[in-house]
């Protein structure tokens, strides 16, 4: 690792936001560790430097250069490569990818265990190779590595870090996968209240809310699937109050979508299909990755409202 006070930084920038050496190690590592990051007596690996500059409001991925050793610099490479697998679904490379992390020395602890298991809870989640259950067993494995006491009960008064939302949110869709529903509501709704109570003014940030709109995409869509169209309604106008033109718009277009379908269903007809409407059109015009999303979208609006849609200008 390259040499750079670290420790001093840490302590200055937890000194200006006011936290004790506890309320930053909260969800992040045990108190004595920032103690001895502070004091120089310890280097903090990538991850959980990374969490703790999160925490502090500071963009980590300006000091990896800094900070990560050869095996922090693979093991980034590998996450960036499986993710493009996932975006384009090809679930058959992801497999062999999978399979030689297992067996990687590399990905058997620290960061490159915990990104691991959050790569298999990805992957298990969806596409031919879907295991609902090992997709909650790495969920949860990679929840208990942030803090051994894990308890899904007190979720909504925890401090999550950005890699526990990412867990829960995994852990939800598996438990959905599953049919529990129920539960996969009850995780998603402690998720968004624990952003909402810890992270006020992070809701305006772009970067720091993205994490928010895809939970509440996936609660609103869990609440309309499960006929509690009320609760939906809420999530919704919560999302939408916030959404901003640089946030993305596929999740706004969901949730709007979402909402609109519950006013359907509730018996407000004219106002679910104007914002129904209004939705289509936003995304057709201001997102360039829309195309498959806008078709099932507009789909979906006619088996529901009964007639073909035009949105061609006549000009």
């Amino acid at each position: 690792m390259a040499l750079f006070n670290t420790g001093a930084m840490i302590h200055e920038l937890r000194k200006a936001k006011g936290l004790t050496q506890a309320q930053l190690a909260e969800g992040i590592c045990a108190r004595q560790t920032v103690t001895a990051i502070e004091k120089g007596e310890r280097k903090p690996d990538w991850f959980t430097f990374k969490l703790i500059m999160r925490k502090l409001d500071v963009n980590p991925d300006n000091y990896f250069n800094d900070i990560a050793s050869a095996d922090d610099i693979f093991v980034r490479q590998q996450l960036q490569k499986c993710d493009k697998l996932l975006l384009s679904f090809d679930w058959d490379a992801l497999k062999i990818e999978h399979d030689k992390m297992e067996k990687d020395k590399r990905f058997a602890k620290g960061e490159g265990h915990r990104i691991f298991l959050g790569l298999k809870a990805n992957f298990f989640n969806q596409g031919k190779y879907q295991n609902p259950q090992l997709a909650i067993d790495a969920s949860i494995e990679r929840l208990k590595m942030s803090r051994t006491d894990f308890d899904l009960q007190l979720v909504s008064t925890y401090i999550l870090t950005f890699e526990e939302q990412m867990a829960l949110n995994s852990l939800a869709t598996a438990y959905y996968n599953l049919g529990e529903h129920g539960k996969c509501i009850d995780i998603r709704k402690n998720i968004a209240i624990s952003f909402e109570q810890n992270n006020e003014k992070s809701l305006n940030d772009a970067e720091l809310s993205f994490h928010y709109f895809i939970v509440v995409t996936g609660l609103c869509l869990n609440l309309k699937d499960s006929q509690r169209y009320e609760e939906c309604i809420i999530w919704a106008d919560k999302a939408i109050k916030l959404y901003s033109g640089s946030h993305n718009t596929v999740f706004f277009m969901r949730i709007t979508r979402y909402k609109a379908f519950s006013l359907l269903k509730l018996g407000q007809r004219e106002e679910g299909e104007k914002l129904y409407i209004k939705a289509l059109l936003y995304a057709n015009i201001f997102d360039e990755y829309i195309e498959h999303n806008f078709e099932l979208a507009k789909t979906e609006f006619e088996e529901n409202f009964g007639y073909k849609l035009d949105l061609s200008v006549s000009w």
